[in-house]
């Protein structure tokens, strides 16, 4: 039957993402928020944004954010790269796709 889930971690890689790409988002980043905040507000244990283009950190701070719970904007980190690491401070490396650090080998 599986386990329960106790914790909910969010990577979003952003590479290659435009600029009207992620205006379209926002609405439903919004809507994701308030379901997850009203519902299961301690699920989401980190919201990652790997791989942003610099102006992913620009609408976030000017926009998104206003929009968010603070509880959720405490546990959104958004980074230009992978930092070393990063990912495996939140997840094991065993669940993790090789590409980002784990060791999980993911067919497609």
């Amino acid at each position: 039957c599986g386990r329960p889930i106790q914790r909910v971690l969010n990577i979003y890689d952003a590479k290659g993402i435009s600029v009207t790409e992620s205006v379209r988002n926002v609405s439903f980043l919004k809507q994701i928020d308030r379901a997850l905040s009203s519902n299961y507000p301690e699920l989401v244990s980190a919201i990652l944004v790997i791989n942003a283009p610099s102006f992913i950190s620009g609408l976030y701070n000017n926009i998104v954010k206003r929009f968010l719970d603070p509880v959720t904007v405490a546990k959104v980190r958004i980074h230009s790269n992978i930092p070393d690491g990063l990912l495996a401070e939140f997840a094991d490396v065993q669940q993790l796709p090789e590409e980002y650090g784990g060791v999980k080998n993911f067919l497609f």
